[in-house]
């Protein structure tokens, strides 16, 4: 796995929008429904992947509305974190 690619990034940020090819056998979910059930347990997830970093808020249109994660951000993200994201 390299990451997630743009492809993978716009999906996330859409309804009914999936990158993953029907009935491949090599991934979970469902037109995003599994990602969106992500607020459920977390107000504000991050997205930390191939030199992707942003988040997403549970408020408005947060859902779907990414915000990029800046330096300082991310410099306040648990170290454990960081370093698997950097790995």
């Amino acid at each position: 796995e390299l990451g997630l690619t743009e492809k993978d990034v716009r999906a996330i940020c859409d309804i009914a929008r999936s990158s993953k090819q029907a009935f491949s056998g090599t991934t979970t979910g469902c037109k995003g429904v599994g990602w969106k059930s992500v607020f459920r347990v977390c107000s504000e997830p991050h997205v930390l992947s191939n030199g992707w970093r942003f988040k997403f808020s549970s408020e408005g249109l947060g859902m779907l509305t990414p915000q990029w994660v800046e330096d300082d951000d991310y410099a306040r993200l648990p170290e454990e974190i960081r370093t698997v994201h950097s790995a």
